[in-house]
């Protein structure tokens, strides 16, 4: 009797262990499969992210807004750059303020002597910085283009950037062709304007410029009016910091954006000690 009932219960024993081994197997079966699901799920979020909505070609309606929605962001840090660096996207010739790199637009390195206006052409040295720090980043938004419309061709790029009163506007001549619903469709210029007083920040910096040059070192403080300036052009303000060699960073700030233009000077410095 006895040992019959060590047979039976290890049969329950043998039992027990093989459902507990049949558990285990699910549980790793499942994991499996959970793993690959999320391995698929990533990729296609992957694919998604570098190519959004490559898979539905043909959905653009307006490739003009799809140009300017891609390009919008990076034409506006241009201009911030510029704007921040006195005309210069990455500045050469420059002295740090406030951890900044603030061009000189006016310089000598000799003391009691006027300086040299190293931009008379500004407003196209600026046009040229902004052109040449977007000019890749305007092919890569027809590259995303291309992956959106059907039959798509193209032909060359030709980007100018013009300062306006009141914005900056990257044009672009290009044409392309596609097929829309059958339809062969053709676009060839493409504007992208950006809210900007580029165009006040440039008369008013050469305005400056032109004030400190315009008097005799040897007899006079060659500075800028400020006051005067800002009187005349009631929409900004314009402030002058001298550094402790006598250098001059000029801040010119619109009152009501509070966008600013910096840029800094060297100009009729007196010998110190």
């Amino acid at each position: 009797m006895e040992t019959n009932k060590k047979r039976a219960n290890s049969h329950f024993d043998f039992d027990n262990r093989k459902q507990l081994l049949k558990s285990k197997c699910s549980q790793v079966a499942i994991f499996v499969i959970i793993a690959i699901v999320l391995v698929v799920v990533i990729a296609l979020v992957f694919v998604l992210i570098q190519k959004p909505f490559g898979l539905f070609q043909g959905q653009i309606d307006d490739p003009r807004q799809y140009i300017e929605d891609c390009l919008k962001e990076d034409l506006s840090d241009s201009i911030k750059q510029v704007s921040m660096h006195g005309g210069y996207v990455v500045p050469t010739d420059f002295i740090l303020f406030n951890n900044t790199k603030v061009s000189y637009l006016c310089y000598t390195d000799e003391d009691e002597a006027l300086c040299i206006n190293n931009e008379p052409m500004l407003g196209a040295r600026i046009k040229l910085e902004i052109k040449e720090d977007i000019s890749d980043k305007v092919e890569r938004c027809f590259d995303g283009l291309e992956d959106r419309l059907q039959d798509y061709e193209d032909e060359a790029t030709d980007l100018t950037i013009d300062i306006e009163s009141d914005k900056v506007v990257a044009r672009i001549k290009k044409r392309i062709r596609y097929t829309d619903k059958g339809n062969q469709m053709s676009v060839e210029t493409f504007n992208i304007p950006v809210e900007n007083p580029m165009f006040d920040f440039v008369r008013l910096t050469l305005d400056v410029i032109n004030q400190e040059v315009d008097c005799d070192c040897l007899k006079e403080t060659c500075n800028a009016d400020v006051l005067k300036m800002a009187l005349m052009n009631r929409d900004f303000e314009v402030n002058r910091f001298v550094t402790g060699r006598n250098e001059e960073i000029y801040t010119i700030r619109e009152v009501e954006t509070g966008k600013n233009f910096r840029f800094a000077i060297r100009n009729c410095v007196r010998s110190i000690g």
